[in-house]
């Protein structure tokens, strides 16, 4: 008893699943065609229907008339539209906007169709999206374009050659500047001095910078000047600044390249002398405060750069700076590239006789 029940609920499952396999082969092929297109032709067919006629006597000694004369006129073609497919070709000319201008595509060119809008297409052409109307693509496989010969060379518009003078030929309006010190040094002569604490002395400092021009431009700067100044503070109870001496270098820096040079600025004194007996202490001169570096072409500054966040403020000020180089007026000295040294500068000889020999009191 218990094996014709298992026979009999095997049996009951196996037919369920041969219909349940049957209704999904069935739901599956109902879906297909509801989503499959309608196959038609995507071409002009020629119907060729003959025309009813019936025969009829003509009357004798009458002309026939052509109206009843069996004839086979043929009924005009039917165009019959196709769902079109990804590949296409261009059946009439259309116009595609590139980034050269305007180019367009005579019939047989291939295309791909982007998106069906009905009465327009979407289409794709070498990185290019265009809408063209409908009646001027067909689907590639499509019998009546087939044969259609594809052009070799597709006409464009060549954009006119550049010449060398319609390239702009203007020098940059801004260059690196970048300037670093390299040596400093300081003298110090004693002109006279006494055991009770009286004396006379001079020191002289010098700085030396090395300045880099760099242009990173295509084009060379054109003549322009790299100007550099050291700045000196007096030592007197003002404390003013001034210019203690500006070297200007002409300089024409190629596309791509730098210019480097370096300076080693004039000396700058600076006197102490101190009366003991007197309680007199008497200073004069400068000392050197730092410096800025400035390149301009017809008065336009293409870059500078500075010592300290104190002169950076000042050559992008404007007036002040302008009345500070107002100020300055050279005394005939010029930079070097080898430091000068304090004892053999003429300068020493001024310094050293800017007092008269004081007296014995004095001295004490």
């Amino acid at each position: 008893m218990k094996n014709v029940f298992l026979l009999v609920m095997g049996g009951c499952l196996l037919f369920i699943g041969i219909r349940s396999a049957q209704l999904t082969k069935e739901r599956r092929e109902v879906r297909e065609e509801e989503d499959a297109p309608p196959v038609t032709e995507d071409r002009m067919i020629p119907v060729n229907i003959p025309a009813p006629h019936f025969p009829v006597a003509p009357v004798v000694g009458s002309p026939v008339p052509s109206s009843i004369v069996p004839a086979s006129t043929p009924v005009p073609a039917v165009a019959v539209e196709e769902p079109l497919s990804r590949d296409l070709l261009i059946v009439a000319p259309v116009s595609i906007p590139m980034r050269a201008g305007a180019v367009t595509l005579p019939p047989g060119v291939p295309v791909v169709l982007v998106r069906d809008q009905g009465p327009q297409v979407r289409i794709w052409w070498q990185g290019q999206e265009a809408t063209v109307p409908r009646p001027s693509v067909r689907n590639a496989h499509s019998l009546a374009y087939a044969a259609t010969p594809y052009p070799s060379v597709i006409e464009r518009p060549v954009p006119p050659p550049v010449t060398n003078t319609q390239i702009p030929q203007a020098p940059p309006d801004r260059v690196a500047v970048s300037a670093h010190e390299v040596g400093t040094s300081k003298g110090l002569d004693r002109v006279w001095q006494t055991d009770y604490g009286s004396y006379d002395r001079n020191s002289y400092r010098t700085k030396a910078l090395e300045v880099e021009v760099r242009n990173m431009s295509r084009r060379a700067t054109g003549d322009c000047q790299v100007a550099v100044y050291w700045v000196g503070k007096r030592i007197t109870a003002d404390h003013s600044v001034f210019i203690h001496h500006g070297e200007m270098l002409p300089a024409n820096i190629a596309a791509a390249t730098c210019a480097t040079a370096r300076f080693w600025c004039p000396l700058i004194a600076a006197g102490d002398t101190k009366y003991v007996a007197l309680g007199i202490r008497e200073l004069d001169g400068a000392k050197i405060d730092g410096w800025f570096v400035l390149v301009s072409r017809d008065g336009h500054t293409l870059g500078g750069v500075a010592s300290s966040p104190t002169y950076e403020q000042l050559i992008a000020s404007g007036a002040p700076l302008e009345r500070l180089l107002a100020a300055y007026h050279p005394d005939g000295r010029t930079a070097s590239s080898e430091m000068p040294h304090w004892r053999d500068d003429p300068l020493r000889k001024t310094w050293t006789d800017r007092h008269a020999t004081p007296s014995p009191s004095q001295m004490r």
